[in-house]
């Protein structure tokens, strides 16, 4: 068994400063940017994360006590025990959570799915600072709710997908201690959560078992496994408070654990709170291999365990450390000198880099070494070895070429079909289970103190946009607008197809893009020549695209930039926001279209009030029907009679005040002959509370997860079934993630439920849609998740809501 481990912890602040510059007089490309929640991240008042003190130092230099901590998804972490066993007692702590939350809703922004989970990965890694710890993640994908964990494996292609990661990530950490969130039992709630507690029981064994995933790395066996959600009444083996505040951060573990939890905006954490009174953090021993250890109550998770190698140095060592930290802390800084070309840079492009090292402390560094990397590779550089006395500076420069094999920078996952697959596609193995890629240029130093080296290192970055690290990418970026196609089987009219490509050469370029189209279909023009005269411009070009579609089925069409005998078909969108890192998100230039046979009604007027945002309106737009978007304004005082149909988008109720205001103007048009759809909400006190429908009407949290399960018609000969188009279970096959959520729990006699579903072994939900005849007009409620089916082209969902809309104008 291995049993090497770092010494240091590896949270241990960097005691030597580098800054990294781009030098270059052009100007930087602005790549797509995907930042809609800025302004939601620039009103929430955020604290920093805490700086490392001496003190806070010292702590980790006394104990050499790791914990690795398992989630299922960003924001099921104990933040509080996290800061606590960190921050307050020194251990070096990791967080593995198993999936990045793509298949969540985002509360604040248009990203989802993929993207989603790109955004939610920088969220965490941002609250990861005031929680103390290091992140891993596994390749499974957060496919959207799910009721057990039998389903979750099932998802994820098995059981050993997740466990081989889980067991990689001990091996590598090599924990004292493995604490996992759930219990792996059904009182843990979601799918996910329960395959979580199941996972870290059974890694806790598995990943000290030579025979069990030999490819994962050597054994390691941990001493101590804890499981939390305990069930009611039941006593648990340790019990942390996370409300005492610790005197040298200034706050309590649970306040600074809450600091960093609300920069996870997407899942609506900007304003959530701690309730008065102490909080504590309890765990149950649910395994040990120490011998004859039977607790029936702890301090710590480390109890029985010794953690103390690091303080049984010498008492001269011990005060030459922590005269040389001391020293360290005191007034160093980065002090970076940049003149930035471009944020981007292209394999066989050139470059000049430049690192400065800069002591403003108050004792002379020896300064052994300055070295330049790209991609792992050393730069030749002009490298010195030199005293700093303080207040001087030493920097290095180097003239490159891009190896013309670099690897551009962009996730190590990904995933063929978003919108099915639930398991990650890896590109490199080696760093499987890494946040995200590294940044590719980087600086390092080596360095000696009274006695003391090391090394550290710094991530390159140009002058012009310092808060974006320089990243390697192709020279062209090419992307489509709209990412997915809904067209009707019987369209004789052509549809228009946008193509965006950004050029990151720095030399004039004249690429020709041409499209890869279905069988029968045609473009005009046939191919489009695009001119750059330099970096980072941009050009957007249009098509003309005549369908030949007689039947439904699935199709796609492909953007492809050629260049000097290169083809370029992917597009990057820079994902970051004002509080947050930064990352890029790879997608490849394709339409995805959907050939769908549906019926519309005529002229029907159709108004739509975005909630928290979703692409049903482009969908419909995109079939025939006749969309508005209702502006604020029009919905306080316009004239609404003009339409047939209002729908409210997903959780409207949730995230408009405004619709709450002037509710009752919505109801007034129903009463006068229009027809209202209501979609799904997720705030069960707002809602209930605020009597926003015609009749009593109360949400509650059933849902129907299992996409597959059969749906009954209650009234098939209700007109709503038949008219424009004749509805059938057909209609209800293919559809993805989900049936639909938050079902109304109670309901007036004056609603109709239509439709029918549960999960298996589960009573039927009647309630997923309810229609109530309110005046001379008509209010639909709906639960069912036609917001996830319409974008990915479910015929039968969509001709299902487009008979909802016509409901009331027969």
């Amino acid at each position: 068994m291995n049993l090497k481990r770092p010494l240091l912890p590896c949270c241990v602040p960097s005691v030597l400063l580098v800054g990294c510059a781009l030098l270059s007089a052009q100007t930087p490309p602005t790549a797509p940017a995907a930042a809609p929640t800025a302004a939601a991240a620039s009103s929430a008042n955020f604290i920093p994360p805490p700086k490392l003190t001496l003190p806070l130092i010292l702590r980790k230099l006394h104990t050499t006590a790791r914990i690795l901590h398992i989630t299922a998804h960003p924001d099921d972490e104990d933040g509080g025990m996290l800061a606590l066993e960190s921050w307050g007692k020194g251990a070096t702590v990791m967080l593995l959570t198993l999936t990045r939350g793509e298949g969540g809703q985002n509360k604040v922004g248009s990203n989802f799915s993929d993207e989603l989970g790109i955004l939610r990965t920088l969220e965490l890694l941002e609250s990861d600072k005031y929680y103390g710890v290091e992140q891993r993640f596994s390749r499974v994908a957060d496919f959207g709710f799910s009721k057990t964990a039998d389903e979750t494996f099932q998802k994820w292609h098995g059981h050993d997908v997740a466990l081989a990661d889980v067991v990689r990530v001990v091996r590598e950490f090599q924990p004292d201690v493995i604490v996992s969130r759930f219990d792996g039992s059904p009182r843990d709630g979601h799918g996910n959560h329960q395959a979580a507690g199941i996972l870290a029981r059974e890694a806790f064994r598995a990943a000290a078992d030579p025979k069990r995933f030999p490819e994962a790395g050597q054994p390691w066996q941990a001493k101590k496994l804890y499981t939390g959600n305990l069930a009611p009444g039941e006593t648990p083996t340790v019990k942390l408070e996370t409300t005492f505040v610790d005197p040298e951060l200034g706050t309590s573990y649970a306040q600074l654990a809450l600091a960093g939890l609300r920069h996870q905006l997407s899942q609506g954490a900007a304003g959530w709170q701690i309730p008065a009174g102490p909080r504590y953090s309890s765990y149950e021993l649910a395994d040990t291999v120490l011998p004859n250890y039977k607790p029936e109550h702890e301090q710590d998770f480390l109890d029985g365990i010794d953690t103390s190698d690091l303080a049984r140095q010498s008492r001269s060592d011990t005060k030459r450390s922590k005269a040389a930290l001391e020293s360290l802390m005191k007034g160093l800084q980065l002090d970076a000198k940049e003149s930035g070309l471009n944020s981007v840079l292209v394999p066989g492009g050139h470059a000049a880099i430049s690192a400065t090292v800069t002591n403003s402390g108050r004792e002379t560094i020896t300064l052994h070494s300055i070295q330049l990397t790209i991609q792992g590779q050393p730069l030749p550089g002009d490298q010195k070895i030199a005293r700093l006395k303080p207040g001087q500076a030493e920097t290095i420069h180097a003239s490159i070429t891009v190896p013309a094999n670099s690897v551009y920078t962009k996730p190590n996952f990904h995933r063929e079909n978003r919108e099915t697959d639930a398991v990650y596609t890896i590109e490199n193995p080696a760093s499987a289970t890494l946040p995200l890629a590294p940044w590719p240029v980087t600086a390092s130093a080596a360095y000696a103190l009274d006695g003391s080296e090391g090394i550290v290192t710094a991530t390159a970055r140009d002058s012009k946009n310092s808060a974006v690290p320089l990243a390697i990418a192709p020279p062209f970026s090419i992307s489509v607008e709209p990412e997915s196609r809904i067209v009707p089987s019987n369209a004789d009219t052509a549809i228009e197809l946008k193509v965006s490509a950004l050029s990151n050469l720095s030399s004039i370029a004249s690429p020709t893009i041409t499209l890869d189209l279905p069988a029968g279909w045609r473009a005009q023009p046939p191919s489009q020549t695009v001119h750059f005269d330099g970096v980072g411009q941009q050009r957007e070009i249009k098509f003309q695209i005549y369908p030949k579609a007689q039947s439904e089925g699935r199709a796609q069409i492909r953007a492809v930039l050629t260049h000097n005998g290169r083809q370029y078909s992917e597009g990057y969108t820079l994902v970051t926001r004002e509080d947050l890192d930064s990352a890029y998100y790879y997608q490849p230039a394709v339409q995805r279209v959907s050939v769908v046979d549906v019926k519309l009604p005529r002229a029907l007027k159709i108004g739509y009030v975005p909630g928290s945002g979703d692409d049903i309106p482009a969908v419909l737009r995109q079939i025939g029907l006749d969309v508005t978007e209702i502006s604020p304004q029009e919905l306080a005082s316009g004239d609404l009679s003009h339409y047939g149909t209002i729908i409210l988008g997903i959780r409207a109720y949730d995230t408009r005040d405004d619709l709450k205001q002037y509710n009752q103007r919505l109801l007034d048009f129903v009463t006068a002959g229009g027809t209202l759809v209501a979609q799904y909400n997720t705030d069960l006190t707002n809602f209930n509370s605020g009597h926003f429908s015609p009749f009593p009407l109360e949400i509650g949290r059933e849902r129907v997860s299992v996409e597959e399960q059969p749906v009954e018609v209650l009234k098939p000969d209700d007109p709503i079934f038949n008219f424009p188009n004749h509805i059938t279970a057909k209609d209800f096959e293919g559809w993805v993630q989900e049936r639909g959520l938050y079902f109304p729990s109670k309901w007036d006699s004056h609603f109709e439920p239509l439709l029918s579903s549960h999960d298996p072994g589960e009573p039927p939900l009647p309630g997923g849609l309810l229609r109530a005849r309110y005046g001379k007009g008509t209010y639909i409620y709906n639960a069912y998740a036609f917001f996830r089916q319409l974008p990915y082209g479910v015929s039968g969902a969509i001709r299902l809501y487009v008979n909802l809309l016509s409901a009331g104008h027969q």
